[in-house]
C-alpha cells in the first residue's frame, strides 16, 4: 500500500483501516490526480465523492471499497476544487461542471469503458451528468441522496449554513451530521478529513469552486448545462438512487420529490444511514452493485 505524502501522525491510523485499498497517482488532461482503489482485474466501478470539506475517494469510499470484493476493480478519485490530494492549484471555476470534466479526464486516462458509475452528494449530480453525456460509457448508474440533483431537477432546495470553521471541532461536526453511526467519527477520521480540507490552496481552491456552483445558478449558459430536467429521465441505463431515512443533510422529503420526476431510476430508502450513505450501509448497497455484474 502506497500511502498519501501528507497523511502523517495520528490521521496516518485512517490507512489502517483500510488494509486492501491502494492509494494511486495519475495526470488527467494535465491535474495531477489521486485516486485510490481495490479489487482486481475485474470489472470496472468508478466513484464520485460529495463536496463537503474534506471530502475525498477513501472518505467517503474507504468502506464500500473492501466490501465490493476482489471481482471488481473499483476506483474513487480526488476531484477537483479543493478535495483529497489531488492538485489544489487546478481552478475549478465551474463548480461541479469543472469536476465533471476532470472525471471525464480521469475516466479517459485510465481507458475505462462499461463502468458502473456511484455518485454520492454532488458527486450524484457529476455521474448522473456523465452518463446523460456518456450514456455508451456506463452499465449502470448508482446515486445517493443530493440536493445538487434535486435543484438539477427542478426542485427548490436550500442549502444548510455552512458547519466548517477550519477547526478540528467543526470537521467533528460536519461528519457527525453526515454519519449515522456517531461512534464511528474516530479523531483519525476528523484528523484525516481536517488535514485535507485545510491543506496548502485548499481555502483558495474551495472558494473558487462554490464561486463555480453558484455561477451554475445564475449564469443561463452554465444553467442549462446543469440542468437535467429533459435529459435524466429519458436516459436509457438502468440506474438506482439510495436515500438515508436519517439523513439531515439532504432529507428523505427531498428524496420522496425526486421520484416521481425520475420513473426510470429506482429508489431505495434504508434505515439507519445518514448523508454518507455508502459508509452507514456499505454491506447492503455492496451487495446490490455485486449482482450488476
Amino acid at each position: 500500500m502506497t500511502l498519501s505524502p501528507k497523511v502523517s501522525g495520528e490521521a496516518d491510523s485512517i490507512w489502517s483501516r483500510h488494509p486492501t485499498v491502494r492509494s494511486r497517482w495519475v495526470m488527467a488532461n494535465g491535474v495531477r490526480t489521486h485516486y485510490v482503489e481495490d479489487g482486481a482485474n475485474g470489472p470496472p466501478v468508478v466513484m464520485c465523492h460529495s463536496g463537503t470539506p474534506g471530502s475525498s475517494g477513501l472518505t467517503w469510499f474507504g468502506r464500500l471499497l473492501p466490501e465490493l470484493g476482489s471481482s471488481i476493480q473499483a476506483y474513487a478519485p480526488d476531484l477537483v476544487g479543493g478535495y483529497g490530494w489531488t492538485d489544489s492549484s487546478v481552478p475549478a471555476s465551474k463548480g461541479a461542471l469543472s469536476r465533471l470534466e476532470h472525471l471525464e479526464a480521469f475516466i479517459d486516462t485510465l481507458c475505462l469503458d462499461n463502468i458502473v458509475l456511484i455518485g454520492a452528494s454532488q458527486g450524484s449530480w457529476v455521474a448522473a451528468k456523465y452518463a446523460v453525456r456518456h450514456p455508451d460509457r456506463v452499465r449502470h448508474l448508482v446515486l445517493s441522496s443530493s440536493r445538487a440533483l434535486c435543484s438539477a431537477m427542478g426542485l427548490d432546495v436550500t442549502d444548510p449554513a455552512p458547519v466548517f470553521d477550519g477547526t478540528f471541532e467543526s470537521m467533528r461536526r460536519t461528519l457527525e451530521k453526515a454519519i449515522f453511526d456517531k461512534t464511528d467519527v474516530s479523531d483519525s477520521l476528523v484528523n484525516y478529513c481536517l488535514d485535507i480540507a485545510t491543506g496548502p490552496g485548499v481555502r483558495e481552491a474551495r472558494a473558487i469552486n462554490q464561486e463555480g456552483q453558484r455561477r451554475l445558478a445564475r449564469e443561463p449558459a452554465l444553467r442549462a448545462e446543469f440542468d437535467l430536467t429533459k435529459t435524466l429521465p429519458q436516459l436509457d441505463v438502468p440506474a438506482i438512487c439510495y436515500w438515508g431515512r436519517n439523513d439531515v443533510n439532504a432529507a428523505p422529503d427531498l428524496g420522496e420529490a425526486l421520484r416521481p420526476l425520475l420513473p426510470n431510476v429506482e429508489f431505495r430508502f434504508l434505515d439507519r444511514a445518514g448523508h454518507q450513505i455508502y459508509r452507514d450501509q456499505a454491506t447492503v448497497i455492496a451487495e446490490s452493485i455485486r449482482r450488476f455484474r
